[in-house]
């Protein structure tokens, strides 16, 4: 069953940005990209974003803070020659606003229209969550920024630095 979009609070981040690296599965066309920071015994899971027309991305959880993001089945790609990371993010670690009796693990899930734009060589993407809102952006690592709405749920995530998509060796 659905659940509302999960809140996450900013908080500053205590040290260096973690880095993360983009890895495609070329045989099922899932990016991903991940990073942990072991912190505190806190919730781990994951937070599904399902699209009414079948488009999965899911925001992994660790210790309570968001470390990642899968693109699972991807929306239709628009590509933006304009597109461009937006100025004046601050950086921090994001804080999911689960219930105590979320310790452990557990999994989310939000349905939510999903639209996604890419630059001209697909080396940035931009994920919209819901409609088209004002939202801050924060990054959470050194090629991932999320965007919080004024109700500090999820309204979009920026991934910087896409290597391209791996060419299999029947396609040559």
């Amino acid at each position: 069953m659905p659940h509302e979009s999960p809140r996450l609070t900013a908080e500053p981040l205590a040290g260096a940005l973690p880095a993360l690296r983009w890895r495609w599965d070329a045989e099922t066309d899932i990016l991903s990209g991940s990073f942990r920071q072991t912190l505190e015994d806190g919730f781990d899971g994951t937070v599904e974003l399902n699209d009414p027309e079948g488009a999965v991305a899911v925001l992994d959880i660790a210790d309570g803070r968001l470390a990642g993001l899968d693109i699972v089945v991807w929306p239709e790609v628009e590509t933006s020659r304009s597109l461009a990371l937006p100025s004046g993010a601050e950086s921090g670690q994001l804080v999911l606003a689960a219930p105590r009796r979320m310790r452990g693990a557990a999994s989310f899930e939000v349905e939510a229209a999903l639209a996604i734009r890419a630059n001209a060589t697909e080396t940035l993407y931009h994920l919209r969550v819901g409609e088209a809102k004002p939202a801050r952006t924060v990054r959470i690592a050194d090629h991932l920024y999320i965007e919080l709405d004024a109700d500090d749920a999820i309204a979009g995530c920026w991934l910087a630095n896409v290597p391209p998509f791996p060419v299999l060796d029947d396609e040559r």
